[in-house]
């Protein structure tokens, strides 16, 4: 499991046949969404699981990403 600690909290989502992560940073203690991205990259690389690009604009919102996230790649699970 990945500690976001102070920087936000993250919602897991499947979304065509995929495991989304949408972002809400904790913006009382100003922090961003690359702030996150930082943490998730870190636990990922530990988990051997790769990520999308960062799904942000208004016309993915239109397809019905659910933004700020990114697509987990190769993603089997939380390993014990």
């Amino acid at each position: 499991m990945i500690d976001f600690l102070d920087t936000g909290t993250i919602r897991k989502i499947k979304f065509n046949d995929k495991v989304c992560i949408q972002f809400h940073p904790n913006k009382r203690e100003n922090k961003t969404v690359q702030d996150m991205l930082k943490i998730l990259d870190a636990g990922l690389e530990r988990m051997g699981v790769e990520r999308s690009i960062l799904i942000q604009t208004e016309k993915s919102m239109k397809k019905g990403y659910p933004v700020p996230c990114v697509m987990l790649l190769k993603y089997k699970g939380e390993k014990e």
